[in-house]
């Protein structure tokens, strides 16, 4: 039977609050700026930005949306919303640049996006040795004659205990399966990119 317990949203209530209040302030700075002419459009500001700065091979396109205005690192190309593109408010030209400022990390090597980057491989290799944990808890445990789970299930095993087989099959499963949730959901905060 399936149990709901309404504390639960306790919990939750602060999460979606602050995520409401952020959305909220972000679309009410984006309509103040909507007001604020400027003699140039966002297309434009961001072309300047990246000239200025020699990165005349990152491209600017427009892509359909509202606020879906992003730098994409793999194409080099900076992809602007209808608005922003040929916006001539302040909140077009502060998200055109803003956007053409992830360009010239990219191509300056910023050091936190470099970090963030090669942090991908690294947690790969952290959960490979996670997984070989578990598995070398066995064999450690059974020769040094420590006490553990793997000992204990090597003698299990040994005595046909099946029951404790099974018990300890599923506990060091269910360990593997969150330590692999846990490093694809790092992959999909350090890169943006990875979706799934």
């Amino acid at each position: 039977m399936f149990y709901f317990d309404p504390l639960y949203f306790v919990f939750l209530a602060p999460a979606l609050l602050l995520a409401g209040l952020a959305q909220f302030m972000v679309m009410r700075n984006y309509a103040k700026g909507n007001e604020v002419g400027a003699r140039m459009t966002g297309y434009a500001a961001a072309r300047r930005m990246l000239d200025a700065h020699q990165l005349y091979d990152v491209g600017i396109e427009q892509v359909p949306g509202h606020l879906s205005d992003h730098y994409d690192p793999s194409e080099k190309v900076i992809r602007l919303s209808p608005d922003v593109y040929h916006g001539q408010t302040a909140s077009a030209i502060g998200i055109a640049t803003h956007e053409a400022g992830h360009a010239l990390q990219d191509a300056y090597r910023y050091a936190p996006l470099v970090i963030r980057n090669a942090a991908v491989p690294i947690l790969t290799i952290v959960g490979i040795g996670l997984a070989v944990l578990i598995g070398g808890a066995v064999v450690t445990e059974s020769v040094f004659a420590i006490p553990g789970l793997g000992r204990l299930t090597v003698e299990a095993v040994l005595s046909r205990d099946f029951p404790v087989i099974q018990a300890l099959i599923l506990l060091f499963a269910t360990g593997y399966l969150f330590v692999n949730l846990a490093i694809d959901i790092g992959y999909a905060m350090l890169d943006p990119r990875i979706r799934y």
